[in-house]
Formats: C-alpha cells, sequence, structure tokens
C-alpha cells in the first residue's frame, strides 16, 4: 500500500512545485537604476543628476552625497515644479516618493545638485509590471550618461525639464 501512494504524492508534490502559480511575472523593465558623479571635472551643470521616468505610477529613491559647498538636491518634475532639499557640506542624504501618471505633471522626475552642492549619487525607480521604468544618467556623454539633452528628452516637456 505505501509504494503505491509514493507515485500520486510524487506527482502531486511536482505540479505544486513547478505550476504556473509559482512563476513570478516580473517584467525586465519594472525597475531601473542610475548613477551619477558631479565629483568627474566632465560632468558640469546642467550634465549632473539623473532623471527617472515610467508608463504609470512608480516610487522613486535617490540617495547621494554633497562633495561641495553647502547647497542642496533639486528634484525637478516633468511640469517645471521643483523641492530643494539642503545638504550640508559632506553631509547624505536620501529619500524615497511616489511618482507618475500617463504624460502628467510628474511622470518624469529628474535630481541634481543646486546652490553650490556637488552630488554624487543614485537614483532608481520601480512601477508595477506595466510600468516600463527607465532612469538615466544626467551626467556627461564622455561619463557614460546621456548629458542634459537625454534627460530632457524623456519629459513631455523638455523645456522646462531643466535642472540648474
Amino acid at each position: 500500500m505505501k509504494k503505491s501512494l509514493v507515485v500520486p504524492f510524487l506527482c502531486v508534490g511536482l505540479v505544486v512545485l513547478v505550476g504556473p502559480w509559482t512563476v513570478a511575472s516580473a517584467s525586465p523593465d519594472r525597475s531601473d537604476f542610475a548613477l551619477f558623479d558631479g565629483t568627474n571635472p566632465v560632468n558640469v551643470p546642467p550634465s549632473t543628476g539623473a532623471a527617472c521616468t515610467a508608463r504609470s505610477a512608480f516610487n522613486y529613491h535617490v540617495a547621494v552625497t554633497n562633495y561641495g559647498l553647502a547647497g542642496g538636491v533639486r528634484v525637478r518634475y516633468a511640469d517645471g515644479d521643483q523641492v530643494d532639499y539642503k545638504i550640508p557640506v559632506d553631509g547624505s542624504f536620501s529619500f524615497s516618493q511616489a511618482a507618475g501618471n500617463k504624460g502628467g505633471a510628474d511622470s518624469a522626475v529628474r535630481v541634481c545638485g543646486v546652490n553650490g552642492a556637488v552630488l554624487v549619487g543614485s537614483m532608481s525607480a520601480m512601477s508595477n509590471a506595466d510600468g516600463k521604468v527607465l532612469c538615466v544618467s544626467c551626467d556627461a556623454p564622455a561619463n557614460g550618461g546621456v548629458g542634459d539633452a537625454g534627460c530632457k528628452a524623456i519629459a513631455p516637456d523638455p523645456d522646462v525639464f531643466t535642472c540648474p
């Protein structure tokens, strides 16, 4: 009797382990990140910082250290609105926010140093499976970034998506 139960239990066990409900349905472009380095001499404003965008709501995360003067990190939204956060010399700062609505005011977010801050850091974003997240470094192309023009290009209105 024991031998006759082994095969059915093995079959049920395999179905539970490899059934379609155990496969994660993660999209390869549901998250992204970008690194930036304002201390590199080729990265002069406005070719500094990073930007992220998505097709739907997303959460973004920023972590920076200020190697310049007491200044701040500017968060610029696709509609031109901005918020500045002060960072002391040699200080670090990190934050997370929600953003994103198709083509709306916060469908793209950009960060950069202002008022003498020279920032080194990262920006990342994550969205739901259909979010199509894109993060780019605004560093100069010579340093592996897309430059100011590349960062502006991800916003619906590039003219207002500037960092300083």
